[in-house]
């Protein structure tokens, strides 16, 4: 009954607040109720797909995808999700979901739901993924759906900014292959492992490291700071700043190099980078990049090093 409450007043919540493009975080407040608690006294595991369930219609309706489904006659499918629980939330402890819809390809389209605390702390991230369907049970093209209502993602470009070992197909062996085959030619460079029948080969590890970036400007090498995100054998996520003028275009696919350092390693870290998907938000940029075998052949080892 307690879900149906918070349904009603999620629905009403959503049409009650501000709007927001589908490219930017759609945020809702929470609290953990005593019927979301385990025997742990913490908030049920499986209560966070629940409540991010309640928190994505909030955003759908938010951003409009609700008004231009029921007026295209298409279906959002939850498809397939990915959680990575970090901290508990406890008894009446308030917290926020923010859902931030990454990219559409196909009839996907792939998001990333984080909870949250009241002191900033994430306690959980899923990454997700939902298909458009008509309600004959037809397969759509998400981008060229949302688009007949104005609603496309305009700032991304490349692959699917969630990890490509995240969302795989269940097929036979024989026919084993990623969802995402714009990403094969990298995967033969550097040589990964077939992903059709693991989760993850590269998983990747939260960090908040300063870097600096150089890359080309209209009048020659640039240099800018940066804080690198996240970090795996096969690349990074890295935050850049708006607040100054960095002059870098990432847009045209550019390498880049970086230097940082890598805990307890006394020499820096020197790698090169090719930009495979980006984010542009409203005060940074997001940049996923994939690492170039052209840098410092110690680079695999001091990572794998560092990642065990």
């Amino acid at each position: 009954m307690n879900l149906y409450f918070r349904l009603v007043l999620t629905i009403i919540r959503a049409l009650l607040s501000e709007k927001v493009r589908c490219d930017e975080n759609s945020v809702s407040k929470w609290r953990v109720l005593p019927n979301d608690i385990d025997a742990y006294g913490h908030m049920n595991n499986g209560r966070y797909l629940t409540l991010l369930g309640l928190a994505a219609i909030d955003a759908v309706i938010r951003t409009g995808l609700l008004k231009s489904s029921l007026k295209r006659g298409y279906l959002f499918i939850w498809d397939q999700s990915q959680v990575r629980w970090q901290r508990p939330l406890k008894l009446f402890e308030k917290f926020t979901i923010e859902i931030q819809m990454l990219y559409c390809e196909g009839r996907y389209l792939y998001a990333t739901g984080i909870f949250v605390k009241k002191n900033g702390k994430i306690a959980a991230e899923i990454h997700y993924r939902c298909c458009l369907k008509s309600r004959k049970g037809e397969n759509l093209d998400a981008r060229e759906i949302l688009a007949m209502d104005g609603l496309t993602l305009p700032h991304f470009s490349g692959p699917s900014p969630l990890p490509k070992e995240l969302f795989v197909s269940v097929v036979r062996p024989a026919q084993s292959s990623a969802i995402h085959p714009d990403h094969s030619a990298s995967m033969e460079k550097h040589e990964i492992p077939d992903i059709g029948n693991e989760r993850r080969h590269h998983p990747r590890k939260r960090v908040h490291f300063p870097t600096i970036i150089n890359g080309s400007g209209i009048n020659g090498a640039i240099y800018h700071p940066g804080i690198i995100q996240d970090i795996s054998l096969n690349g990074l996520c890295v935050c850049i700043p708006k607040d100054v003028n960095h002059g870098i275009n990432f847009y045209d696919k550019a390498h880049f190099d970086m230097v940082f350092a890598l805990p307890e390693e006394t020499s820096p870290f020197n790698v090169q980078c090719r930009p495979l998907h980006l984010v542009d938000r409203k005060n940074e940029i997001l940049i996923g990049a994939t690492f170039l075998d052209e840098g410092d052949k110690r680079n695999p080892l001091l990572l794998r090093k560092y990642l065990s």
